[in-house]
């Protein structure tokens, strides 16, 4: 058998990086940090406009449910109904008629609900706007008259949000139109 010779290996000290090598590095976690920062800020930007968006939803829903509510349960006030910007409403499911009124409020941009004259905002008008709201009541006279039109009242209205809360893209327009037939038939 020969004689073997143990393998030595001529291994210099470490003297760590260089400074290239640490550059290299550099320039590639500076990139890689760019990257997941700028998908986690455009995340956040969509998660805002996403909340911004369910909020007001949210909100007119619960509008729009209140004065449907109000529609089906209520009469129609007809004598007192005068215009596209108003809603008159008699109810009369109480011992005294109460007159429900949608109207625009002190604050231009807001819908009030006035009930037995205790004025209440529909909405948080400090994160919502109304920018229109038009009530178009039919059949245009009191059909519970002697000789009115043999038609079952109903209301259409169409209403107009802006969130108030953001800017830019978090803002959204939100149009609204319903008919609501009343529920009350007296003849």
């Amino acid at each position: 058998m020969k004689n073997l010779k143990p393998i030595t290996y001529n291994l210099k000290p470490s003297r760590g990086f260089t400074f290239i090598e640490l550059i290299i590095v550099l320039s590639l976690f500076s990139i890689v940090v760019l990257a997941v920062s700028g998908v986690f800020l455009t995340y956040s930007r969509t998660q805002r406009r996403l909340n911004s968006g369910e909020q007001i939803i949210s909100t007119i829903r619960v509008a729009n449910e209140t004065i449907a509510r109000d529609i089906r349960t209520a009469q129609i006030d007809y004598p007192n109904q005068a215009g596209a910007d108003e809603l008159h409403l008699l109810d009369i499911s109480g011992a005294a008629p109460v007159t429900i009124i949608y109207q625009p409020g002190s604050n231009p941009n807001c819908l009030e609900r006035v009930v037995g004259g205790v004025v209440a905002p529909l909405l948080d008008c400090g994160s919502l706007s109304v920018l229109d709201a038009n009530f178009y009541v039919a059949p245009s006279t009191d059909p519970f008259a002697v000789g009115g039109p043999d038609e079952q009242p109903h209301v259409t209205y169409n209403l107009v949000f802006q969130n108030l809360i953001g800017s830019g893209l978090e803002q959204k327009t939100v149009y609204l139109q319903n008919t609501v037939s009343s529920r009350i038939y007296l003849r």
